[in-house]
């Protein structure tokens, strides 16, 4: 097997569906994802504040897995901080020995603010645990 630190999206997917340690969390956008007004908020804040589209960032972090838990999590208007505690709260407890997959239920919601979108992934990619 390659070096945990290598793996692919798909990788580290399987490994976590089957209950293994990974690199780092896997995030997932289950059912459509982003719906269209939510990515149009995200790619306009990611183009204005980071100079990236909603794609480009995406990109490396978004495999398609169907995985269907109940969402839990932070409400969509919460604030930042809401956000960042919800999800490294979920990552403590529910991530602890790996097999842990990041994600909405469905899609995240219109009207979610653009920060918190980012908030999500980016705490999710910086906070690793185990």
């Amino acid at each position: 097997m390659r070096r945990r630190q290598d793996l692919s999206s798909r990788e580290r997917v399987r490994l976590a569906l089957n209950h293994q340690q990974t690199d780092r969390i896997p995030i997932g956008l289950v059912c459509a994802g982003l719906n269209a007004p939510a990515e149009r908020a995200l790619d306009d804040w990611l183009s204005r504040e980071r100079g990236v589209s909603a794609a480009q960032y995406l990109a490396p972090i978004v495999d398609i897995v169907e995985v269907s838990p109940r969402y839990i999590g932070p409400p969509p208007f919460g604030s930042l901080e809401d956000v960042r505690r919800e999800v490294e709260e979920r990552i403590t407890v529910l991530g602890r020995g790996g097999g842990y997959i990041l994600g909405p239920s469905h899609w995240i919601q219109a009207g979610t603010r653009p920060q918190n979108i980012a908030a999500l992934f980016d705490t999710a990619l910086s906070f690793y645990p185990y």
